[in-house]
């Protein structure tokens, strides 16, 4: 896979390395340091809504923004109107994205009900109507992000058949059903069927988070590319230390010192777009990812739910590295 580019239509990347898109995190200031670390071949914004870009033009900065060393921005859209994801595909073209994806693998009931996400899936006809609306939309990157149907081969095909068909550039995979949870392994042999009824590169997603799970996919499903999605949260240095890791031989790490720079980091790009209240609201969540060991320790559990303003984060942080049960996890 790394030894052969990854094209997707006429854009080549860099890497076959992608970070998906993760609803309430996968923002500007996140995919900023993705970047700057590298690795990565592509950052794909939060799943934005079609009907409010086409019906609620002043969209919130989070939703728009693009940092300057985004070399590639994919903005991921859900829908279901062909005639409303046109029109959206028109306007985020517009914004300047290199790519976009169309969601087909949201499990969540509020998406579901307005037949968007996964529930695309369960009708081929309408779902290529619904490609085909974007592709004749934009003269980018077309990309499709679906789910499988394990015991179902024939309504797998058919799904892959009319995206295909219907002129996307690219077909991403997770390697689960809409209804599992992510305690249920991918299935990534699952995946390699999709490269022989598709004449575009499959990409495969699920539990990816190091260079081992990396070959295991990849030689389980025959995919072009890999997408991490959940395994970057806290984890914007991973694309990097992949590859590193592929290319050295060597196994890469980062101190918690790094991490916590990072971390600082994070929060100020989200305080500059949305202000320190809802900045520090997401950081509580945003600290356990960066720092997953805090669960060991109630007390910070607790110190953590109650941050309002950097100061707190970064008295937290200090105190948090301070312990020497610390130490003996780094």
């Amino acid at each position: 896979m790394f030894d052969q580019p990854l094209q997707l239509g006429s854009l080549p990347l860099k890497s076959p390395l992608l970070q998906g898109p993760l609803a309430g995190y996968s923002c500007a200031p996140f995919r900023k340091l993705v970047w700057d670390f590298g690795g990565v071949g592509y950052c794909t914004t939060e799943m934005l809504s079609a009907h409010n870009i086409v019906h609620r033009p002043s969209q919130p900065i989070r939703y728009r923004l693009r940092d300057d060393n985004e070399q590639i921005w994919s903005v991921q859209l859900a829908g279901s109107q062909p005639d409303i994801l046109s029109r959206a595909t028109e306007i985020v073209r517009g914004w300047g994205a290199e790519i976009i994806d169309l969601n087909c693998g949201c499990p969540q009931p509020k998406i579901r009900k307005r037949k968007m996400g996964s529930r695309l899936l369960s009708d081929p006809e309408h779902l290529y109507r619904c490609v085909k609306a974007m592709r004749e939309a934009t003269d980018g990157v077309l990309t499709v992000k679906i789910r499988i149907e394990p015991n179902d081969q024939s309504a797998n095909r058919q799904v892959a058949e009319a995206i295909d068909s219907a002129g996307a550039d690219g077909l991403i995979v997770h390697a689960r059903h809409w209804t599992e949870r992510y305690d249920i392994p991918a299935r990534w042999s699952a995946i390699r069927p999709f490269i022989d009824w598709v004449s575009i590169p499959v990409i495969a997603n699920g539990d990816v988070d190091s260079l081992v799970s990396l070959k295991a996919a990849q030689q389980a499903s025959g995919c072009d590319g890999i997408m991490i999605a959940r395994a970057g949260l806290g984890r914007p240095w991973l694309f990097h230390k992949i590859l590193t890791e592929f290319e050295s031989g060597k196994t890469w790490s980062i101190s918690k010192a790094e991490q916590t720079e990072l971390l600082m980091q994070h929060v100020a790009g989200l305080i500059m777009i949305e202000g320190e209240h809802l900045a520090l609201l997401q950081a509580r969540k945003l600290v356990a990812y960066y720092f997953p060991e805090i669960k060991l320790f109630d007390h910070y559990v607790a110190l953590k739910n109650q941050l309002q303003t950097q100061a707190d984060l970064q008295q937290l942080l200090k105190i948090l590295l301070s312990e020497p049960q610390m130490e003996s996890i780094c």
